[in-house]
């Protein structure tokens, strides 16, 4: 699975979370409490799939 695969998996989460909350389905403080954890994981888990010392396309050293 390509890591802009991943990445739109994790935002359609987050999105179902946050509106879940708006709307009533989840309760609030626990909508608000995954609506800020879940970025950080998200980040955590996209950052670990990167192979190490492999240089981002565009950038120049």
């Amino acid at each position: 699975m390509s890591q802009i695969t991943k990445a739109l998996i994790w935002a359609t989460s987050i999105l179902a979370v946050a509106s879940a909350g708006r709307y009533g389905v989840m309760d609030a403080d626990t909508a608000q409490t995954l609506t800020l954890t879940l970025p950080a994981l998200a980040i955590a888990s996209l950052a670990y799939g990167r192979k190490a010392g492999g240089r981002c396309p565009g950038l120049r050293a």
